[in-house]
C-alpha cells in the first residue's frame, strides 16, 4: 500500500514538473497505481487534464467545493460513497461541470453547473440534475442480498415458526438503495402463500440488515415504530415531553385536584403512553392501551351533554403549602405570553423539522387538479393513488396556499411541500383564533388565555401541524360551528363545511340542532337546512367536475371516497387488530341509537352542553371506525378544552346566548347579556368560582 502511494506521488511530481502537455497520461498512471489497492468505499476525484489551474475565478477543488454543498450531489455521494467526482470546465458556457458518477456502471447520478463569482455575489450552483434515487445501479447481487438476510439471527428465530429458513422462498426488491427481501412459507395453511411471513431490510451498500418484520408489520411500514415518520423534529424529547407538561399546567384546576375535570385532561395525556408504544412498534400495546383514555372522554362527554356541567362552587381554603401555592393564579399576560412563545415554537418546528405525511401530499395534489379544472377523484398521481378520499372542500382549502408557494416541478411526497405545511399553519392558527373568541365572548378573558394555551400546548395539535395533516380543517369548521351557535343557519353551514373535508363530522350536526328551550323545532329547521345546503353544493361541484351525468358522477365519487373507507382495513384499532367485526357492528347500531336519541334529548341544552355532545359524538365516531390515529385528536380536541375551562372560569350565569333572545328574561341576568337556559346553571348554591 505504502509502495504504490508512494510511485503515485513520484508519478504526480513529475507531471507537474513535465508540462501540461504529459500530465494527462502521468495522472491516469497514478490513479492505475492507487486505485487497485484502495478500498472499495473509497471514493476520489478526476479532474480534466484539459482544465485551466484557474478559471471564472474558481480553482478545480473551489468548484468541487461548491457543487458538493448541493444536496443532490451530497445525496449521490452518501449513498455511493465509491462514486467518483468528475471536475472540468467548459469553456463554451464559461462554468465548471462536477459530476458525481457511479463506478459500477459509470453512470452518472448528479451533476452541478458551478458559475464563479459575479458582482460581490459568492460562486453557486447554477444547475443541478439528480438521477432519482430508486434507478442507482445496485451494488449488491440478488443472491448476496439473500445470504445476508437469512443469516441474520433474528431471521433465524422468526423462520422457526415455519420450519427454518430452508423452508422458505425468497423474493426481493430494491428500492432507494434498500433491498426488501420477503421470505414466503409455500406450504403455510393459516393464510395467503403468496404474501410473505417476514420482510427483511437489508442496505445495498453495506449488505446490513436494518429491519426484520413479522405479521401487521409486514404490511403495514406505519406500524414499525419510526420516530420521525409523523412529525419529524416534534417528536425529539426535548420538544414533546415538555408540551405534556405545559398542558397539563393549563388544563388541570390545581385547586381541585380532585374534581371530575381534571380526569378528563389526564385523559388526554394519557394517549402519550399508547403513542410512545407505537413509537416502539409495539402495536399490540399501542392500540389496546388508546382505548381507555377514548372510553372515559366518551363517558365523561356524554354524561355532560345530558346533564350540564356542574353548578359553580368556590373553592375550599387550603390546608397545605401545595394548596395555598396552587391558589395563586397565575397573570393572564403570562399566558398571553406563553401562547405566543408557543405558537412560534409550533411554526418554527414545523417550518424546520416537520415533514408532510400522505394527507398533506394529497390536498396539495388535488389543489394541483383544481387549479387545472380536473377532479381530484381518479386523477391522483402514481405515488399517492388514494389521495382522493376526501371531500371536495379538503382540496378547495389547499389552493391558495397551492398557487402561491407551490412549485410542482420540485414540490413532490418525500420533499418540502410548503403549500401542505402553510395550509396547515393557516388552518392550526385558525383553530387558536375561534377559542378566543369563544373564550373572550363567553367566558373571561382570562379564559381565552387559557383556551389558545391549551390548544398551543397540547402535543396532538403540534403532532398534526408537524405532519401538514389535513385534520386541523375539521376542527376549524367544528369550532366555527360553535363561536356561532346562536345563529342556527350559520351553524349549520359550517358542520356542512366540516362534512365536506372529512365525511364522519357530519354526525356533529345532532348536537348541534337545537340550543335553548324556545324554537327547537325552527331551529333544527334551519340548522339541518344549512347543513344540507353546503353538502348539496359541494356535491353539485363533484358533478361538475368529474363530468359524465349525475349518477356516473356520483359512482367514481362513491368509490373513491366512502367506498375505500368502508372497506378499509387496517390494523390501528381493536376491531382490526383482533378481527372484531360482529363486536363493531354492534357497537355501531348502539351508537347511531345514541345519536337518534340525542336529537331529542336533552330538550333543552345550553352551549357547554352542545360542546360536550360535539365531542362525545367525536369521540365515538373515532371509536367504532377501523382506521384509528393520533392526528384524529384535534377534531374533539377544542370542545373538550371549551368544557375543561368553561367549568371553573365560566361567569356565574354562563351560557352562550340562545337563539331568538328577542324575548326579554323575567329576571335581569348577573353575568353577559344574555341567560342560560340550561337548569342545570340554575342549581341552588351557585357562586362564583375562584379556580385558577
Amino acid at each position: 500500500m505504502r509502495r504504490a502511494f508512494g510511485v503515485a506521488l513520484l508519478l504526480a511530481v513529475a507531471a507537474w514538473g513535465l508540462g501540461p502537455g504529459l500530465r494527462p497520461e502521468l495522472a491516469n498512471a497514478a490513479a492505475a497505481c492507487v486505485l487497485p489497492v484502495l478500498p472499495v468505499e473509497t471514493g476520489f476525484s478526476v479532474i480534466d487534464g484539459a482544465a485551466p489551474a484557474r478559471a471564472d475565478g474558481l480553482t478545480a477543488g473551489q468548484a468541487q467545493a461548491v457543487a458538493l454543498r448541493e444536496p443532490e450531489l451530497a445525496t449521490a455521494r452518501r449513498l455511493r460513497p465509491s462514486a467518483t467526482v468528475h471536475v472540468r470546465y467548459v469553456a463554451e458556457a464559461g462554468e465548471w461541470r462536477v459530476a458525481v458518477v457511479s463506478r459500477a456502471r459509470h453512470l452518472e447520478l448528479a451533476s452541478a453547473e458551478v458559475r464563479g463569482p459575479r458582482c460581490g455575489a459568492p460562486p453557486r450552483a447554477v444547475r443541478v440534475h439528480a438521477l432519482p434515487i430508486g434507478d442507482y445501479p445496485p451494488r449488491s447481487t440478488q443472491r448476496e442480498v439473500i445470504d445476508a438476510a437469512v443469516a441474520d439471527h433474528r431471521v433465524r428465530h422468526a423462520a422457526k415458526r415455519w420450519g427454518g429458513v430452508d423452508e422458505l422462498r425468497a423474493r426481493t426488491r430494491i428500492k432507494a438503495c434498500c433491498w426488501e427481501v420477503d421470505l414466503l412459507a409455500p406450504h403455510r395453511r393459516d393464510g395467503n402463500p403468496a404474501e410473505p411471513v417476514i420482510r427483511v431490510d437489508v442496505v445495498d451498500a453495506s449488505r446490513e440488515v436494518t429491519g426484520v418484520w413479522t405479521g401487521i408489520q409486514v404490511q403495514w411500514r406505519m406500524a414499525r415504530g419510526d420516530r420521525d415518520s409523523f412529525g419529524g423534529d416534534i417528536n425529539e424529547p426535548g420538544v414533546w415531553l415538555p408540551l405534556f407538561v405545559l398542558f397539563a399546567l393549563v388544563a388541570v384546576d390545581w385547586t381541585r385536584l380532585r374534581s371530575w375535570a381534571n380526569t378528563d385532561a389526564l385523559a388526554v395525556l394519557a394517549l402519550g403512553i399508547s403513542h410512545e408504544a407505537f413509537q416502539r412498534g409495539a402495536i399490540d400495546w399501542s392500540v389496546p392501551l388508546a382505548v381507555p383514555p377514548m372510553l372515559w372522554l366518551l363517558g365523561r362527554m356524554g354524561w355532560l351533554f345530558a346533564r350540564g356541567l356542574p353548578a359553580l362552587r368556590s373553592a375550599r381554603a387550603p390546608r397545605s403549602r401545595f394548596g395555598r401555592l396552587a391558589r395563586r393564579r397565575v397573570p393572564t399576560a403570562v399566558i398571553v405570553l406563553l401562547c405566543v412563545a408557543l405558537a412560534g415554537l409550533r411554526i418554527g418546528v414545523t417550518l424546520d423539522g416537520g415533514n408532510v405525511i400522505d394527507v398533506g401530499y394529497a390536498g396539495v395534489a388535488g389543489a394541483r387538479l383544481e387549479l387545472r379544472g380536473v377532479a381530484p377523484w381518479g386523477h391522483m398521481p402514481k405515488d399517492n393513488m388514494r389521495g382522493d378520499t376526501y371531500g371536495p372542500a379538503n382540496y378547495l382549502a389547499y389552493v391558495p396556499a397551492t398557487a402561491l408557494v407551490d412549485d410542482p416541478a420540485t414540490d413532490r411526497w418525500g420533499s418540502e411541500l410548503p403549500a401542505a405545511t402553510w395550509t396547515a399553519i393557516a388552518a392550526d392558527l385558525g383553530c387558536v383564533a375561534l377559542l378566543v373568541l369563544v373564550g373572550w365572548r363567553w367566558i373571561s378573558r382570562r379564559g381565552a388565555a387559557l383556551l389558545a394555551a391549551g390548544w398551543l400546548a397540547c402535543p396532538w395539535t403540534a403532532l398534526a401541524l408537524a405532519s401538514g395533516v389535513n385534520d386541523a380543517l375539521v376542527a376549524l369548521a367544528l369550532l366555527g360551528a360553535f363561536a356561532v351557535v346562536p345563529r342556527p343557519a350559520a351553524r349549520g353551514v359550517l358542520v356542512g363545511l366540516a362534512a365536506m373535508v372529512k365525511f364522519a363530522p357530519l354526525a356533529v350536526l345532532v348536537p348541534f340542532l337545537h340550543v335553548g328551550a324556545r324554537r327547537r323545532g325552527r331551529q333544527a329547521l334551519l340548522t339541518a337546512t344549512g347543513c344540507a345546503a353546503v353538502v348539496a353544493a359541494g356535491l353539485a361541484w363533484v358533478v361538475w367536475r368529474i363530468g359524465g351525468g349525475p349518477r356516473h358522477a356520483m359512482r367514481v365519487f362513491g368509490d373513491r371516497t366512502l367506498g375505500f373507507q368502508v372497506g378499509r382495513d387496517s390494523p390501528f384499532s381493536p376491531w382490526g387488530l383482533y378481527g372484531w367485526d360482529t363486536a363493531q357492528h354492534v357497537a355501531q347500531a348502539a351508537v347511531v341509537v345514541a345519536i337518534l336519541l340525542a336529537c331529542v334529548l336533552p330538550r333543552a341544552r345550553d352551549a357547554w352542553q352542545v360542546a360536550a355532545g360535539a365531542a362525545a359524538v367525536l369521540v365515538a365516531l373515532q371509536l367504532l371506525v377501523s382506521h384509528w390515529f393520533y392526528l384524529y385528536v384535534p377534531w374533539f380536541l377544542g370542545f373538550v378544552l371549551i368544557t375543561l375551562v368553561a367549568t371553573r372560569e365560566r361567569p356565574p350565569v354562563c351560557s352562550p346566548p340562545c337563539p331568538s333572545p328577542s324575548e326579554p328574561p323575567s329576571s335581569p341576568p348577573t353575568g353577559p347579556a344574555w341567560a342560560t337556559s340550561s337548569p342545570s346553571s340554575k342549581r341552588p348554591g351557585s357562586t362564583t368560582s375562584t379556580g385558577t
